[in-house]
């Protein structure tokens, strides 16, 4: 999976500087220069910072490196073009790129994005975790941080009862934040207790405990402990992919004057109406049934999701009718044109 991964990561940097149909050689020359000096800078900045262990994570680095200087040359481009064609200001000038040019520029947002979660990948082949026994008031040195147990604290309700491991994370001698790993015990499966794990975010590294075997009476604790680097930009890839691809998809102005001409019957919006209603039931039932009637909530999704799609053909069946009428006016219109010109250039013939 890794090769494959490295070869979806450099084609979507190359796409990123291809022009469409056809790029001249001397023109993509110039345009890999940036992207090839921001691959070699990330390389020699992760082997120095220590990263260079695994081969693999320093190529994915090094061409998220490559494709983040690819998309910001490009889009750079475009604001320049539009700011000396307009005279507008920066700010205004990616608005409009992203805006009505959105196919494009959204789209080396949505390689961006991609790139973020290789980013988020490749943070991966440098995870580190450790198990340790502490004592109450005992500090473990883990990496940057300090791991202080500070002692436990019991609490119950009518379901469980929940023993928690109380830590003081420091950095540089001072406190960080404090995570509570917690082991509960539910009264009807008191042989399965349910871990809570801890987490301390940060860009740079997550950092999670887990609490196993614990001695109350003792004051001692088992924890795991486990860094992983770098995991926050996978989801913040995810998230600049999902905005960027919504805003590709967004409407444009035709569009949306077609849709306004359109009106939908009530039978469509009371059944658009009645399928909300219906998911929303089952949604609340899925939350407060017990697994233990499971013919029950397969009935009521079943109908829920049923009148949801019902409702959504109903929505989106004049939409399409009104794309396939239009794609018909289209096609006969050019087809009308390509008749005009054949007898033009007839009638030049004769």
């Amino acid at each position: 999976m890794v090769p494959i991964g490295i070869a979806l990561l450099l084609l979507t940097g190359l796409c990123s500087i291809l022009a469409w149909r056809r790029t001249a050689l001397p023109e993509v020359r110039r345009r890999l220069i940036a992207p090839v000096v921001a691959a070699i800078v990330t390389t020699g900045a992760c082997a120095i910072g220590g990263l260079g262990s695994s081969k693999a994570a320093l190529l994915c680095l090094a061409l998220s490196g490559f494709i983040a200087a690819a998309v910001v040359q490009e889009i750079g481009r475009g604001v320049a073009g539009r700011m000396r064609s307009t005279g507008q200001g920066p700010g205004a000038a990616l608005g409009a790129l992203l805006y009505r040019i959105r196919r494009p520029y959204a789209g080396y947002l949505v390689h961006l994005g991609v790139a973020l979660m290789f980013l988020g990948f490749a943070g991966q082949a440098f995870q580190h975790e450790e198990s340790v026994v502490l004592s109450v008031g005992q500090t473990h040195s883990f990496g940057k941080y300090g791991i202080r147990f500070d002692g436990f604290s019991q609490t119950e309700d009518r379901q469980k009862q929940m023993v928690t491991a109380e830590l003081t994370v420091l950095l540089d001698g001072k406190p960080a934040g404090q995570l509570l790993p917690a082991r509960w015990v539910y009264d009807k499966r008191p042989e399965e207790p349910a871990t809570q794990v801890a987490i301390l975010r940060g860009l740079a590294e997550d950092l999670y405990v887990t609490m196993g075997n614990h001695d109350m009476d003792g004051g001692t604790a088992a924890l795991k402990l486990v860094s992983n680097p770098l995991v926050d930009w996978m989801w913040l890839g995810f998230l600049l992919m999902a905005t960027a691809t919504t805003l590709v998809l967004l409407p444009d102005g035709r569009s949306v004057r077609a849709v306004s001409r359109i009106r939908f019957s009530s039978s469509s919006v009371a059944i658009t109406l009645l399928g909300a209603a219906a998911a929303l039931v089952f949604g609340v039932l899925l939350a407060r049934l017990r697994l233990g009637a499971p013919l029950v909530v397969l009935g009521v999704g079943g109908l829920g999701l049923g009148l949801t799609a019902l409702a959504w053909y109903r929505m989106i069946d004049p939409l399409l009718r009104q794309e396939a009428i239009t794609s018909a006016e289209r096609r006969a219109f050019i087809e009308e044109e390509l008749q005009a010109r054949l007898a033009a250039g007839t009638e030049a013939t004769e």
